[in-house]
């Protein structure tokens, strides 16, 4: 990695969403990103094995999402191949939405704190980066269909990282023509994600008072990552560098926003496992009784 590049978050925001950023008034601007955050709270400068590398605070939570990512992917993989032969799409979808929310925090990690901003290194990590957000927040949504989704709908699912990858490579990437594309890959598509994820997870479980242990901190994690960019500039006066920025709340928000959903669709399967397994002894039980009459 050459010289750091970022002078501040504003900076952050620009290079990820190019034509939202210019389409924000000034105003607003100043107000959640103030003259004196690029003067106190710069972009953060660390080394990992000798190396220099931006957001150095960005490490762990990088590191964690991984791990939880892969973790999610291996155990709900498991989940929609055995314990639900009759729909395992609903399973399936939310262990390939861990498996891209790993690939996701990879390519972030390479994107915000190894590559320089802009040079030709960052602009294949920036699309990895984004396009795995996208997906991963595509069949997230997915996940929260009961009954599962359109058959059409999950088999066009399954091109959707390809072509995501092509339309922003090509037309943002090469083209520069700023067509809102990694605003709707990020904003929209993840916006979508997070709305079924609220009214028809969070929602009906918190109002019945279930699996609150779970979802309680996924709620919690969702509430970090939307308050951080309001919250840049507070952070930046209480905490300094290099943890005083959007990008500690947001990413670790993420974390357990995740970590929080996973525990709830292991703790679902589980208590489905034991309902059937009771369902069985019953059934048993009265087919020895009529054998006894």
């Amino acid at each position: 990695m050459s010289s750091q590049r970022f002078y501040s978050s504003i900076d952050f925001f620009a290079d990820c969403f190019p034509t939202l950023f210019t389409h924000i008034p000034t105003a607003l601007l100043d107000s959640l990103f103030p003259v004196r955050t690029t003067k106190y709270c710069p972009t953060p400068v660390g080394t990992i094995f000798g190396n220099p590398i931006n957001w150095p605070n960005l490490l762990y939570p990088c590191l964690f999402g991984i791990l939880i990512g892969f973790f999610g992917f291996y155990e709900c993989s498991h989940l929609s191949l055995s314990s639900h032969p009759s729909s395992p799409s609903r399973f399936s979808n939310f262990s390939l939405s861990c498996l891209f929310f790993s690939l996701m925090n990879i390519s972030a990690f390479m994107t915000h704190c190894y590559t320089v901003p802009q040079s030709s290194e960052w602009q294949p990590w920036y699309c990895l980066d984004m396009v795995c957000t996208s997906t991963s927040s595509l069949f997230m949504a997915l996940s929260c269909f009961e009954g599962g989704v359109p058959k059409l709908l999950q088999k066009a699912s399954y091109v959707y990282f390809p072509a995501a990858y092509y339309v922003l490579w090509t037309y943002e990437i090469q083209q520069k023509q700023l067509l809102w594309i990694p605003e709707f890959l990020y904003i929209f598509v993840t916006g979508v994600c997070a709305s079924c994820v609220f009214w028809k997870v969070l929602v009906p479980n918190l109002l019945s008072g279930t699996y609150l242990n779970c979802l309680l901190p996924s709620l919690n994690g969702l509430a970090l990552f939307i308050v951080s960019v309001p919250l840049d500039s507070t952070l930046c006066d209480i905490l300094g560098s290099p943890y005083g920025n959007l990008l500690t709340p947001a990413f670790i928000g993420c974390d357990v926003a995740f970590a929080g959903l996973i525990g709830y669709v292991i703790s679902r399967d589980d208590e489905e496992l034991e309902r059937k397994f009771k369902e069985q002894e019953r059934v048993k039980k009265e087919r020895e009784l009529k054998k006894e009459v």
